[in-house]
């Protein structure tokens, strides 16, 4: 029970604010007519089933959003450079989480153990579901987005054959989240181990590039059409 409320902040996190993020980069691309206002609050961009997944699986995924591909100036390569940024977003909480993690011993005296241990547990729940969540939502199966990119890279024939069994791809998700979870755990938790082992510095500089390519390069319309 304490590892699902450790799980709830990561969960909502790592797919409801990568869902917010997308939203403003499909604005960035090109469709400004399919997305609402976008906000930053994570709650909207939830989906029930994916949070579940998060929850007691460590990987889930984001409302599905609603845009056009084909207002991007090139729809297939927008489209894979929107899902790449997404997971970079992913990997810079994981990096931010880690770094949170490493400065807590500071913070001895100023909190209770007892509140530091929770707060550790939380910050490496926070790191491995976004780890998790960006690493695997390439995976060809729906409603990920490796679902969607494999779709567009097929011929109208056999992408007919591919969406009239959806289901199906759902339910080995769903099969493999079940009882192949601790196959997908293992690798992740090693690169948490070995992130763990960075130097603090390091881990700051990969924090700043993730964060300057992200809202200053892959946002950096969005802020321009907010000028205007």
């Amino acid at each position: 029970f304490a590892q699902l409320i450790y799980l709830i902040p990561a969960v909502i996190i790592a797919t409801g604010l990568r869902g917010a993020f997308i939203a403003r980069k499909v604005i960035v691309l090109g469709d400004h007519y399919g997305q609402k206002t976008p906000t930053w609050n994570p709650i909207q961009y939830l989906d029930p089933m994916g949070s579940l997944a998060g929850i007691f699986f460590f990987f889930g995924w984001p409302r599905t959003a609603d845009f056009d591909r084909r207002l991007f100036h090139n729809p297939l390569r927008d489209e894979v450079r929107l899902y790449l940024s997404a997971s970079g977003f992913n990997l810079l909480f994981a990096l931010l989480s880690l770094i949170a993690m490493l400065l807590l011993p500071h913070a001895r005296g100023f909190l209770p153990d007892f509140a530091l241990s929770n707060i550790e547990w939380v910050l490496q729940m926070m790191a491995l579901v976004n780890l998790m969540v960006g690493i695997y939502s390439f995976l060809p199966l729906f409603p990920l987005p490796g679902y969607d990119l494999l779709f567009r890279f097929l011929s109208p024939y056999n992408r007919i054959k591919l969406d009239q069994k959806r289901s199906i791809t759902m339910l080995v998700l769903m099969l493999l989240l079940f009882i192949g979870r601790p196959i997908l755990v293992a690798p992740v938790e090693s690169l948490f181990q070995v992130l763990v082992s960075m130097r603090l510095i390091t881990l700051g500089v990969l924090s700043l590039l993730l964060a300057h390519w992200l809202f200053l390069i892959e946002l950096r319309k969005t802020k321009k059409d907010k000028k205007s």
